[in-house]
């Protein structure tokens, strides 16, 4: 009796991380793409998600997910907050870069079970933001999803965190864009297929 005692005390004395599941109010992604003397060299997608916290202040999840003709992917990840005032209208908070860099993050559509999850971090050169590699075949198929509008999800989470923000989205790119995106993994997966001939 005593042990179970012990252990319920020990669960109540745990930190508690809860995951708050909230619906991105702003959704900006953008193409990516990258060419050397080869070709092309890198594919991805640059995102900016916002979620109203009040009337006057936003989160915002700023993160990138590319892939690499090398054969790897590379997620890049921070969060800021905004601040609407009636001079200058919306803008970033100068004080709310976060420091260290996150110590998790995440990709996934929504009804997967599996996420695209960095294991190594290092810090990013912007502050308070992480660059993390991830495997290419995973970071590819977000990629794709993300093309086809199904519902994602992301997590940018820092060590202090007590509530794990998750924050879920659609990403409605342009046609242009969503071409743009599907013929630089073409071209990519063309490049890496004779590179290995």
């Amino acid at each position: 009796m005593n042990k179970i005692i012990g252990l319920f005390l020990l669960v109540l004395g745990a930190p508690s991380f809860a995951q708050s599941v909230v619906k991105a109010d702003l959704v900006n992604a953008t193409p990516a793409i990258s060419r050397d003397d080869g070709g092309i060299n890198s594919c991805g997608i640059n995102f900016m998600l916002g979620a109203m916290a009040g009337d006057d202040k936003a989160t915002v999840f700023d993160f990138s997910l590319n892939v690499y003709s090398d054969g790897y992917g590379l997620v890049k990840a921070g969060s800021q907050t905004m601040r609407h005032s009636k001079s200058k209208g919306w803008d970033f908070d100068s004080k709310s870069a976060r420091m260290p860099g996150p110590k998790l993050v995440w990709l996934a559509k929504r009804d997967d079970t599996v996420s695209v999850r960095p294991e190594k971090y290092l810090n990013a050169e912007n502050k308070g933001y992480v660059i993390a590699p991830v495997g290419f075949v995973e970071a590819s198929q977000l990629l794709f999803s993300t093309v086809d509008a199904d519902p994602l999800q992301v997590s940018i989470q820092y060590e202090m965190d007590r509530i794990h923000r998750v924050m879920g989205f659609k990403a409605d790119m342009s046609k242009d864009d969503q071409e743009a995106v599907l013929a630089c993994i073409t071209g990519l997966t063309k490049r890496m297929r004779s590179e290995l001939q």
